[in-house]
């Protein structure tokens, strides 16, 4: 890898990350999520400085190049986060269900009272 590859890796980390301590210090983005992003930020950034490393590892895995590793990586962590936030929507709109049930139930019972008191 060139050293102005790792240095673009680099700033392209360093900017997301501070993107996102952004984004959470103005509530934009929950805690737990932000930790996620802000580790990945890290491990790029840790990935441009210890290129070799990186390289390594992917040869002992048996990748040809390390840039399929890092892809592979890449889309192996997208799908755990869109399982991650299927699981928070399928919860999200069962709470939502509840909530709509419950409200309906109360209005139910307070159109039932004025009518009685008419």
């Amino acid at each position: 890898m060139t050293v102005s590859l790792r240095i673009t890796i680099f700033a392209a980390a360093l900017l997301f990350t501070v993107v996102v301590l952004r984004s959470l210090k103005k509530k934009r983005i929950g805690t737990k999520l932000s930790l996620l992003w802000i580790v990945l930020g890290l491990l790029l950034m840790a990935a441009s400085i210890f290129s070799p490393v990186v390289v390594y590892i992917s040869q002992l895995l048996g990748f040809e190049k390390a840039s399929n590793m890092v892809f592979f990586l890449g889309v192996l962590f997208l799908l755990l986060i869109c399982l991650y936030m299927s699981n928070v929507i399928s919860k999200q709109q069962r709470t939502i269900t509840v909530l709509i049930q419950e409200i309906s139930l109360s209005n139910k019972r307070m159109s039932d009272e004025e009518q009685e008191k008419e």
